[in-house]
């Protein structure tokens, strides 16, 4: 039919629609790259498009492009699959973590999610091993109820806060009062250190009144 009443438009975009069915989606996309003003046309071929850029691996491309879509077919979950697969590769474990729980069951989001979750939580445990408890404590604090993470990262906040007590109370013994002071306000509720932070004021002549 030529161009006749769009025939031409309605070829390409209904051949576009076959590969589309079967998931060849680098094929179908150069047919809906030529309708997108034709039904729905830009959604599938951005939704193709996406596909192409998240085969090639370039996943910060492909989720950008994900989400241009909305609420379009699966576009949110795999959206969130390529932003974490992008974050991991970036060591960008929260997000990465965040992520991959949010495509849910999409391909193999939750197990990777799970592989993640190891890795971070033998991680946090090396360093809570080595005695580097901050560390270890925004390390298990990005896993939320994992396994015993709430529990792993309470001990380290108060074996971080100890050993930070600790620190103070020497530098207090060796005279160095300012970095005793800086660290024992840094402990409000922690054992006394509000009244040792308030002693050392007054010895450095700290104006601690807040009105």
């Amino acid at each position: 039919l030529g161009d006749f009443q769009q025939a031409a438009t309605y070829a390409a975009y209904a051949h576009g629609l076959v590969l589309y069915d079967k998931a060849d989606f680098a094929n179908a996309e150069p047919y809906f790259a030529k309708t997108q003003g034709f039904m729905y046309g830009q959604q599938r071929y951005l939704y193709c498009h996406a596909n192409v850029l998240q085969a090639a691996g370039t996943f910060s491309e492909a989720a950008a492009t994900y989400l241009q879509l909305g609420e379009y077919e699966d576009a949110p979950a795999r959206a969130a699959y390529c932003t974490a697969r992008a974050a991991e590769d970036a060591q960008d474990y929260e997000t990465a973590l965040f992520d991959y729980a949010s495509a849910g069951t999409y391909a193999d989001a939750a197990a990777r999610l799970d592989n993640l979750q190891t890795q971070v939580y033998d991680h946090a445990m090396q360093l809570k091993a080595t005695k580097n408890y901050e560390k270890a404590l925004n390390w298990f604090a990005l896993l939320g109820d994992y396994f015993d993470s709430q529990a792993q990262a309470k001990q380290c906040k108060d074996f971080f806060r100890e050993q930070r007590y600790n620190q103070a109370d020497a530098a207090a013994q060796q005279g160095d009062l300012k970095q005793a002071y800086d660290i024992f306000s840094g402990l409000s509720g922690y054992r006394d250190a509000d009244t040792r932070t308030n002693e050392l004021a007054k010895q450095l002549n700290i104006n601690t009144d807040t009105e």
